[in-house]
């Protein structure tokens, strides 16, 4: 991202925490509401997202989906998905579209990260949304609630599989 990401780092670090929503975490069970940030560098990976998605639809679960898209990972699913680029930001890290400037304010129950390498957009997403649990792979200074290491094999699938057996861990009386 060259001058774009630096100051997109930039201004991540400034805005701090103090900008971030108030978190009231759900009961898996009692969520109805799921988002999803997808960034999929591996095509291998695309039925075990369409899998995942059907899955949470078929638990009476509403999923909505963002999906970083760019020339290497040029990928579509089976479940309907708002596409962005890195032209959907502009020099300050605001987001030009509005679709996902609605997906940022949009009250999740659960937030899921699904990508496997530092991305900074999701980190900006992640810090800006009003979700009220975010789910991620672990990464220092990542505002995540519930951080997942995927082992040693650090594959997407592992990622997804570990959030899936943490959240439905997750009771609130």
């Amino acid at each position: 991202m060259g001058i774009q990401g630096l100051i997109l780092k930039i201004r991540r670090k400034l805005s701090g925490k103090a900008k971030t929503a108030i978190r009231h975490n759900v009961s898996y069970d009692d969520s109805k509401k799921i988002g999803l940030l997808i960034y999929n560098p591996d095509p291998a990976f695309n039925q075990e997202l369409n899998a995942y998605v059907k899955s949470l639809q078929n638990e009476g679960k509403t999923v909505e989906c963002l999906c970083f898209n760019s020339k290497k990972n040029n990928y579509f699913y089976d479940f309907p998905c708002a596409y962005f680029t890195s032209k959907s930001l502009d020099w300050k890290g605001d987001f030009k579209e509005e679709r996902i400037n609605k997906f940022i304010k949009t009250d999740f129950d659960y937030l899921y990260s699904i990508n496997n390498l530092p991305f900074l957009p999701f980190k900006i997403i992640l810090q800006k949304s009003k979700a009220k649990c975010r789910v991620g792979k672990y990464e220092k200074d990542l505002d995540l609630d519930i951080m997942i290491d995927p082992g040693k094999e650090q594959s997407l699938k592992a990622l997804l599989e570990q959030m899936v057996i943490y959240s439905k861990k997750i009771k609130i009386e």
